[in-house]
């Protein structure tokens, strides 16, 4: 099995030479990553949410309306 990015740290968490490259002194274990990451991701959603109409106009990017519904057959009308 393969591991998620936050287990992969383990590797490197007490690498001198990733420590020294990355300019730390410390790696937080992989649980207390995951726990920051999800942390910063509540307090910047909002801001997400309030820029992406703003990103779609600025890319110039397509926007289509969606069907009405799919199921696993492709789409019913």
């Amino acid at each position: 099995m393969g591991k998620s990015d936050f287990e992969a740290v383990e590797n490197i968490r007490n690498d001198g030479w990733f420590q020294h490259c990355m300019g730390i002194t410390q790696m937080p274990s992989s649980s207390r990553l995951r726990q920051r990451f999800d942390e910063d991701a509540i307090a910047i959603n909002p801001l997400i949410e309030d820029s992406l109409a703003e990103v779609v106009v600025n890319l110039d990017a397509p926007v289509t309306s969606l069907p009405l519904r799919l199921d696993k057959a492709g789409l019913i009308e």
